[in-house]
């Protein structure tokens, strides 16, 4: 099998002599690190070309870095204070600013001019409201909403305003600035080359980067698309057609490159499997019978079931590979934190500070989570005790005598969480700490999720220290349940050997001989439709944002793409009917 990346640069090294002014611009960082490799096989002698992400591209073109979610929730809520009169707490704010901003983002990648659509939202409020016959009376509720509405412009722009001048931004930002740089970017580089490889459904602003680069004769895009999809109305073609149609590179160029491989033979099992647990069974037994794992791929559908399927690899996989994103909410720490933070609610809810008692309940699910549980010696005989004696709450001295015979810096620890706090910088103080010392206790997935939320809190730290957004432990809780259900975790492998297990979205240009694909179900493949956002459908679709019909024709075309060129394929399902997005291939 020719992976499309070898086929790619076997085309572009047949045409370009020299790849010192050469720039490669792909879709992810995973496929950089392919593309980097197949070139050093190939290339013994000369220089390699420059190799980019997109987002790596963007950065360069407008000069604007891109800020994470946290750092830009803090800056948006700044803006948001200086515009309001009676600003609503930061929690309240945080519960809709992410999907304000993710509509923000949304507008902005996809070049739609920001007046025009918030007035149009305005304007369908008024009409709604004009429409009613009778008397219409406005709830204090539907003010506020309208009001809200009307307010979105301001927001946006004194937002936009505030990152381009500190030259940091959200993706959709960097992606608008970077069109508005574009022509004065390639004039500086005119000596240069640029092929953009592996790409399929285009924002706006990616299709109009696109095109000027490609005004350079030199430059090309590669497409990775079978002539069985591209000849035909199949669903996954829907996007290069639209390009082939419209652009006008094409006026001139052929489209690069159109494969056959689809057809040629395959072996393709299609699996059912009753339960999660029996779908990562038969992934396990599947994987027995590999003894060569250097073009095998494991592509979990359903993210979230990662630890139970490392759990159950079999012993033949010596080397493994993780790149996919994993939602923080399922993470094991993230129900570690969340019971600290129980501990002192509970407590401050049922009026023990003063006495510093903590509820039984919370007690036990912090020392019965399973970082802290391995740790404490005579945890039953406590168990046991507080059962006999039935007891409600919980004080210092039961957690020291608990704690008498725990390893010195692990029982410091521990008994340090029951401390009173002074401040909310004191506390993530001690979550910090906390994260520190488990880190040389547990595993090296282990140590990934405690990195997280390690950078996390020490930012969080930071940010309070500056801004003073969280008045008390409360605020900053309902802050932490917002992070974990918006934040994931990604992993980023960079080694090329062994099995390589990843989400879908990571597949994008690789190709491997053995597929093995879990959780292919309606609702997870491809992704529930559900989408928050502020801008009806009908809104987006009237100003071509993308909604869950062409997020099924992406999925479509990474499902069939992923098959191309592989040999042997096995398709695993969940048949379970009592589960949402289960028993339907």
């Amino acid at each position: 099998m020719q992976s499309f990346i070898s086929q790619t640069l076997d085309h572009i090294l047949k045409t370009t002599p020299s790849f010192e002014d050469v720039v490669i611009i792909l879709p992810s960082q995973r496929a950089k690190v392919f593309v980097k490799q197949t070139l050093k096989d190939k290339i013994k002698i000369g220089f390699l070309p420059e190799t980019l992400n997109i987002e790596q591209f963007i950065n360069q073109v407008s000069g604007i870095q891109k800020a994470d979610s946290i750092q830009l929730l803090f800056h948006f809520y700044t803006i948001y204070k200086g515009i309001e009169k009676t600003p609503v707490s930061f929690d309240v704010f945080a519960s809709w600013a992410y999907t304000v901003m993710q509509d923000f983002n949304d507008i902005d990648q996809h070049l739609i001019d920001s007046n025009d659509i918030f007035i149009y939202l305005r304007d369908i409020q008024r009409l709604k409201k004009w429409s009613v016959k009778g008397e219409f009376k406005e709830t204090e509720l539907m003010k506020d909403h309208y009001s809200f509405l009307e307010k979105l412009t301001i927001y946006y722009t004194a937002f936009y305003e505030f990152l381009k001048e500190k030259k940091i931004g959200y993706q959709g930002l960097i992606f608008r600035e970077s069109c508005k740089k574009i022509d004065a970017f390639l004039e500086q580089n005119t000596h240069k080359t640029f092929f953009l490889i592996g790409f399929n459904a285009l924002n706006k602003a990616e299709e109009f980067l696109f095109q000027k680069v490609l005004e350079n004769e030199c430059s090309e895009i590669y497409w990775d698309i079978d002539t069985a999809f591209f000849n035909s109305n199949h669903q996954a073609g829907k996007f290069i057609r639209k390009y082939k149609a419209e652009w006008s590179h094409y006026e001139k160029n052929e489209l690069k490159i159109l494969g056959s491989s689809f057809a040629k033979p395959k072996n393709i099992e299609v699996i059912g499997a009753s339960k999660n647990t029996t779908q990562i069974k038969y992934a396990g037994e599947i994987l027995e019978n590999f003894s060569d794992f250097s073009n095998t791929a494991l592509i979990l559908a359903d993210e979230t079931l990662l630890p139970i399927m490392l759990s159950s690899l079999p012993k033949n996989i010596d080397a493994i590979n993780i790149t996919m994103g994993y939602p923080l909410k399922d993470l094991p720490t993230t129900n570690l934190i969340a019971s600290i933070f129980q501990l002192f609610l509970s407590q401050e809810k049922l009026q023990k500070t003063g006495v510093h008692e903590f509820y039984y309940k919370d007690v036990l699910r912090f020392l019965k989570h399973e970082s802290i549980y391995k740790l404490i010696s005579d945890i039953h005989f406590f168990t046991d005790e507080i059962a006999i004696q039935n007891q409600t709450f919980i004080n210092q001295g039961q957690l020291a005598k608990l704690l008498e015979n725990t390893e010195g810096e692990i029982g410091v620890m521990i008994k340090s969480i029951f401390n009173s706090y002074v401040s909310v910088e004191e506390f993530i103080d001690r979550i910090v700490h906390l994260i520190k010392v488990l880190k040389e206790k547990v595993s090296d997935l282990e140590k990934e999720y405690l990195f997280r939320f390690y950078t996390t809190f020490t930012q969080l730290k930071t940010l309070q220290n500056e801004y003073k957004y969280f008045p008390d432990l409360k605020t900053l809780s309902l802050f932490f349940r917002q992070l974990i259900s918006a934040e994931s975790l990604s992993f980023q492998g960079e080694p090329l050997k062994g099995l390589q297990l990843m989400g879908m979205l990571e597949t994008r240009v690789l190709d491997f001989e053995n597929i093995v694909l879990v959780s292919s179900n309606e609702g997870v493949l491809p992704v529930s439709s559900q989408q928050n956002s502020f801008i009806p459908f009908d809104v987006k679709t009237a100003f071509g944002i993308p909604t869950y019909k062409e997020k099924d024709a992406i999925f479509s075309y990474h499902f069939f793409r992923l098959m191309q060129r592989a040999k042997n394929i096995f398709i695993i399902y969940n048949t379970e009917h009592d589960v949402f997005g289960s028993g339907e291939k």
